[in-house]
C-alpha cells in the first residue's frame, strides 16, 4: 500500500492489486469542498451533504485518479450480503445520481476495462479484489451485518467463478476501517456473530470484560477472506482505525452519526 497525491487529494493505492494490472484507491477526507461536519471530501451523495458540492468532489477527485468522471458504479448499500455484476451497459450508474445507483446491493463486480466500480462507508471496512492479470474486479462494502450474513465468501466465490480461477488465486486490499479498541459491542452483536460464525467465534473476534465487550473488526474481515480461499499472503491492510484517524477519515462513531463517506474505487485500466 502506498499514498498518493495528486491536484490536492490524497488517497491510500494498493500496490499488491497494482501487480494484477488494476488500480484500488481509498480515498481520505482532505481536498474537496463540503464544510463542516462533511469537510471536505464527502463522497457520499446520501448523508444530508449539499448536492452539488458532493458532485464536485467526485468530480475532481475521480479526474484526479485519471479517470472519466461519467463512469464509476455504485450502488445504494444496505449493509447486506447481495453482490452484483456491472458491465459496460452500467457505466455511470450512481456515479451523479443516488437514485440511479443499483438498489440494495453491497458488492460490485466487473470484468470490464474502465468500468470502475465504488463503495462507500464511514467506519465499515471496504475490501476491493483482483484477478491475476487484470481479469476481474470487485469491491465489498462489508458491514458488520454483510460480513456475517457471508458477503466475502459470496464475493470471492463469484469473482473466481466468472474468472475461471481459484479463489487462492485472488488478491484482497482491506481499506480503512474501524479499530477494535473503538468497535464496542452488545449482546444482540455477540449473538448474532455466534450464530452466524459459531460459539468459537467469540472468543476469537470479542474482546473484554463484560462491561465493554471490542469487537476485532479487521482480524474477522482478514478471517472471513481466508474462509472464502483467499491465501494470507494474497491480502494487504491498511490497518488504520477510522474513529482514531476522524482527521484523516470520516467516522460514524467518531461524529455521532453526521458524517461524510469515503470511497474504494477499483478498476481494471
Amino acid at each position: 500500500m502506498k499514498e498518493r497525491e495528486s491536484a490536492g487529494f490524497a488517497w491510500l493505492e494498493s500496490e499488491l492489486l497494482a501487480k494484477c494490472g488494476v488500480r484500488a484507491c481509498f480515498s481520505s477526507r482532505g481536498g474537496g469542498y463540503s464544510a463542516s461536519p462533511y469537510a471536505a471530501l464527502n463522497l457520499g451523495l446520501h448523508v444530508g451533504d449539499d448536492e452539488i458540492a458532493v458532485l464536485n468532489n467526485r468530480l475532481d477527485y475521480w479526474s484526479a485518479l485519471e479517470l472519466d468522471p461519467d463512469s464509476p458504479v455504485g450502488a445504494r448499500q444496505v449493509h447486506g450480503s447481495r453482490v452484483m455484476v456491472v458491465t459496460r451497459n452500467d457505466r455511470g450508474r450512481g456515479a451523479a445520481s443516488w437514485t440511479h445507483a443499483l438498489a440494495g446491493t453491497d458488492g460490485l463486480i466487473t470484468l470490464d476495462r474502465g468500468v470502475p466500480v465504488f463503495g462507500l462507508a464511514a467506519d465499515c471496512h471496504l475490501v476491493a479484489l483482483a484477478a491475476p492479470e487484470g481479469g476481474g474486479v470487485a469491491v465489498l462494502h462489508a458491514g458488520w451485518r454483510g460480513l456475517l450474513g457471508g458477503i466475502i465468501d459470496r464475493g470471492v466465490g463469484l469473482l473466481a467463478g466468472l474468472v475461471w480461477k481459484k479463489p487462492r488465486d485472488l488478491v484482497a486490499f482491506v481499506g480503512p476501517g474501524l479499530g477494535e479498541g473503538r468497535f464496542e459491542v452488545r449482546g444482540d452483536f455477540e449473538a448474532a456473530l455466534a450464530k452466524a460464525w459459531g460459539a468459537d467465534a467469540l472468543k476469537e473476534f470479542v474482546r473484554g470484560d463484560g462491561s465493554r465487550r471490542l469487537f476485532r473488526y479487521e482480524a474477522a474481515v482478514r478471517r472471513a477472506l481466508e474462509s472464502a480461499g483467499i491465501p494470507v499472503g494474497n491480502v494487504e491492510c491498511a490497518g488504520e482505525c477510522t474513529a482514531t484517524r476522524s482527521d484523516r477519515y470520516y467516522s460514524h462513531r467518531a461524529s455521532g452519526g453526521t458524517t461524510g463517506r469515503m470511497s474504494m474505487t477499483v478498476w481494471i485500466p
